[in-house]
């Protein structure tokens, strides 16, 4: 789950095709929406400035406001990045830090670099890494003319363009089975995506709408046609990897094609950017086959129950009494231990006719 959604998804969005946002409304808005400190925050602020362990991990748990305020008691002066408050001026200012991007005239903001393997230089944090049994045949040609040249490195969607997914998205009627990727995706804004949302944005959303902006209408220029093409087929091959992956019954055929599309996405993306390097997780999702043979259907191994359970605990964690700390955990693990005893009893050999017509609704 991680590997394939929260990392590979993830990774061809941000950086495989690449997003530019600015839109003067959004940013307008943005200045009014930083959240206002507290004396209490301020406090703990001071307080860990004073105690010689600062890193700038820590200084990011404050808002901007915080780190606004602090700056002027010191009297340090902050060099903006933009009109949009950021927290990296501040906190590198705070550190006494010189931000090396600003000076450089890059006109980017804190902290990107410019190395192509690097999960910053394109806005990537750090790695943390449906279908069915008849899936039919999709593109794995990926040799386009043109698809390796000077403006690679370019984000292929704008603001325009991440407006049309986003109209895509609210007028789209989905199952229930399927997480709503957020109204607002592609912006800034959206925030962090969950796994659940990057799936339906793989499965359906992101393929549909680059055939729509990208394949149905016309390009003049022979050279961005091509390469827009190139993502798109690089799109659906990762598309239908994750759809043999994942669907509810594997065997040796599904294992196979869903090798066979994600050898054709990773040379893709050597295509599309030569000077780029794989990461680990492009490593490891070339060891899912093996998995599928050993554990089966990805179903019933991925990780979605227990991440949904982890988020109600940090959810509710501030809400609950300290008697309650360790208890709901446990009974969390009981409940999905007795489930899964009940429905390997039902399914077990000589069982009942009953009991296996039972064993789908367990």
């Amino acid at each position: 789950m991680h590997t394939l959604y929260l990392g590979i998804v993830r990774y061809h969005f941000r950086h495989v095709i690449g997003t530019f946002w600015k839109d003067k409304e959004d940013e307008e808005a943005g200045q009014f929406t930083n959240a206002a400190a507290t004396e209490k925050e301020l406090q703990r602020l001071r307080d860990l400035l004073e105690s010689g362990e600062v890193t700038q991990s820590k200084l990011g748990h404050f808002c901007v406001d915080a780190l606004s305020k602090i700056c002027q008691e010191r009297s340090l002066q902050v060099v903006s990045s933009g009109k949009r408050s950021l927290k990296k001026p501040f906190i590198l200012t705070l550190m006494g830090l010189k931000d090396q991007s600003l000076q450089a005239g890059s006109g980017q903001d804190a902290g990107l670099t410019t190395d192509p393997g690097s999960s910053e230089g394109h806005g990537l944090e750090s790695e943390p890494g449906y279908g069915s049994g008849g899936i039919e045949e999709g593109p794995i040609p990926v040799n386009i003319i043109g698809a390796g040249d000077d403006a690679s490195n370019e984000p292929m969607l704008a603001t325009e363009a991440l407006k049309t997914i986003q109209d895509d998205i609210k007028n789209t009627l989905r199952p229930r089975s399927q997480g709503l990727p957020p109204s607002n995706f592609g912006s800034p804004t959206h925030g962090k995506l969950k796994a659940d949302q990057w799936r339906t944005c793989i499965e359906f959303d992101l393929p549909v709408s680059l055939v729509k902006l990208w394949v149905l209408q016309p390009c003049a220029d022979r050279r961005l046609r091509d390469r827009r093409l190139a993502v798109v087929t690089a799109t659906l091959n990762l598309s239908m990897a994750i759809r043999w992956a994942t669907s509810t019954r594997t065997s040796q055929r599904h294992a196979d094609n869903y090798l066979k599309y994600m050898v054709a996405y990773l040379k893709a993306i050597l295509e599309l950017h030569p000077d780029t390097k794989l990461r680990p997780i492009h490593h490891n999702a070339l060891h899912i086959p093996l998995f599928l043979g050993l554990f089966g259907p990805m179903r019933g191994w991925w990780m979605f129950f227990f991440e949904r359970l982890i988020g109600l605990l940090q959810k509710n964690f501030d809400q609950l009494q300290i008697w309650c700390v360790g208890e709901m955990e446990d009974t969390i693990l009981s409940t999905f231990c007795a489930a899964s005893e009940l429905r390997t009893s039902v399914m077990r050999p000589g069982a009942p006719p009953i009991l296996l017509h039972c064993a789908e609704i367990v």
